[in-house]
């Protein structure tokens, strides 16, 4: 399996262009987590874009 982290990324960003979903959101908190900075930092954007109180809280967790 080849990781791409381009494609990946693409992804996350389409998912953060439309409203969050329990789907989505779960997709983007396992992105938050990977090992890949790349893959945070986009998944850390698209709970900014988001906003709410469950993306606040998601990336308060995450930053400490």
């Amino acid at each position: 399996m080849v990781y791409d982290l381009k494609q990946i990324t693409d992804h996350l960003k389409e998912l953060g262009s439309r409203p969050p979903t329990p789907k989505a959101r779960k997709e983007i908190m396992a992105a938050l987590e990977s090992k890949w900075e790349g893959e945070q930092a986009v998944a850390a954007k698209v709970l900014a874009i988001w906003g709410g109180r469950e993306s606040v809280e998601a990336l308060r967790a995450w930053l400490i």
